[in-house]
């Protein structure tokens, strides 16, 4: 049933680029802070960008109108900006409102992939089709849990300690020293989701093609 659809088959492609994007600032979140906060502090960080879960939930519902590809693509929107600016401002509660307004947006991107999923697919195929393509798409969570580390400590911040070569140009705008080596991670993460909303902006007649 995927492969049949080339709507499916980008959809795929698209949400499996966007869970490994996430999936990156859940692994970074912690490195970021917890070179200036406290654990308690950092708990509450967690807390208040969790609790934008809640607030997506909410926002779904009163879009409740909008087209599947226009929640997607805002939802990835958003959720792209939000990773993008972690890195250019300081303080744990800068990092708390980013990680608020991103997974805040999460619950748009993820209704309108369901509903394109689910608008597509024979109700007889639903169940398989869903999990298969869950299965997939989550594989983006795996690979960033496996990479994401290696990054960080062995590219990017090696390139932000004082005295290298990014230190002076993009060191000016995200810092360096500790930890912001993680947030330029998740900032250019931002920047890939960013991507993703744009292709699905532009790929929406395909994305709804049940052939």
């Amino acid at each position: 049933t995927i492969t049949a659809s080339p709507g499916l088959r980008a959809l795929v492609v698209l949400m499996t680029l966007a869970t490994f994007a996430i999936g990156v600032i859940q692994v970074l979140i912690k490195p970021i802070l917890l070179p200036t906060v406290s654990t308690a502090e950092m708990g509450v960080v967690e807390t208040v960008a969790a609790t934008g879960m809640l607030v997506g939930a909410a926002l779904v519902t009163a879009w409740k109108s909008a087209r599947p590809t226009t929640l997607l693509a805002a939802g990835l929107a958003g959720t792209g900006a939000a990773m993008a600016l972690v890195p250019l401002g300081p303080g744990a509660w800068w990092v708390a409102a980013c990680g608020f307004l991103t997974f805040a947006c999460l619950p748009l991107s993820q209704a309108g992939a369901e509903v394109l999923v689910r608008t597509q697919v024979d109700n007889t195929r639903q169940a398989r089709t869903w999990g298969t393509i869950s299965l997939v798409t989550q594989m983006g969570y795996l690979v960033a849990y496996l990479c994401s580390g290696v990054l960080v400590d062995h590219v990017l911040q090696p390139l932000l300690e004082p005295g290298r070569s990014l230190s002076t140009s993009v060191g000016a705008v995200v810092g360096i020293g500790p930890g912001r080596g993680a947030a330029l991670l998740v900032g250019l993460m931002g920047a890939v989701m960013a991507l993703v909303a744009l292709t699905v902006r532009l790929q929406r007649h395909r994305l709804t093609s049940p052939q």
